[in-house]
């Protein structure tokens, strides 16, 4: 049977997160340095499942996209809901991917160590089933 409030409420809901993910693309861009900004193709966002029971029940990762086709994109995700973050969780975030410091980043291996996941309060780690993102562990989960 349908249910007015049921229905109302989904809506609500889709308005508040597309509301959510347009704040998060517009604090990834304010945050970024000016020459960066027209480097930049697109901002990507979402929300997903980690399925590991150590991950927050639903994460959001974001994607910075460089015209140039041959730089890798720049992505991590944060375990909070998208209309739960803030924008100092975000601009933590783009500071982390942009200078992150040599303790908890191995360049080699292209890794954040538990060290970064801790300075940007991501005490988890953040699986993310697509097969182009780069900054994996061994388990498949981007730290």
């Amino acid at each position: 049977m349908f249910d007015p409030e049921a229905a109302k409420a989904k809506k609500d809901t889709a308005a508040l997160k597309k509301k959510a993910f347009e704040n998060i693309k517009s604090w990834i861009m304010a945050a970024l340095p000016e020459d960066m900004k027209s480097e930049v193709e697109t901002v990507a966002t979402r929300e997903f499942q980690c399925g590991d029971p150590s991950c927050a029940p639903i994460d959001t990762a974001i994607q910075i996209f460089f015209k140039d086709q041959q730089r890798k994109p720049l992505q991590t995700g944060l375990p909070k809901e998208a209309d739960k973050l803030t924008q100092a969780d975000v601009e933590s975030a783009v500071d982390m991917l942009l200078t992150p410091p040599p303790e908890v980043y191995d360049h080699r291996s292209h890794m954040w160590s538990e060290k970064a996941a801790e300075a940007l309060g991501r005490l988890k780690l953040f699986c993310l089933p697509l097969s182009h993102l780069s900054h994996f562990n061994a388990r498949g989960c981007i730290v």
